[in-house]
């Protein structure tokens, strides 16, 4: 298993699929970011850093924003980053909803 560390959380597609998957998930309850920041606790700064992959979330951060999406479990939202990851071929995170 060939294992790469990025150095940009940008360049990761983990972390940009994360961000697609919380944005995606966020406008089909159509939600601000705002809205789901007040929601979650947390800064609509941290909402937008989540979309654009800026920065390496903590598991607590994700787990807030599971809870104000619905109550998804966070077990189901890096399930479907896998998925969009998988999809992508070669690691590379897909747009396709």
């Amino acid at each position: 298993m060939n294992t790469i560390w990025y150095d940009k959380p940008e360049e990761d597609p983990f972390y940009i699929a994360l961000g697609i998957a919380v944005q995606m998930r966020r406008l089909a309850f159509g939600l601000t970011q705002q809205q789901l920041a007040d929601a979650a606790g947390i800064s609509r700064s941290e909402v937008q850093f989540i979309e654009n992959a800026k920065r390496r979330e903590t598991l607590q951060t994700m787990r807030r924003c599971c809870r104000a999406l619905g109550g998804i479990w966070l077990s189901e939202l890096f399930m479907e980053v896998e998925r969009r990851c998988h999809l992508a071929n070669l690691g590379r995170p897909t747009l396709v909803a």
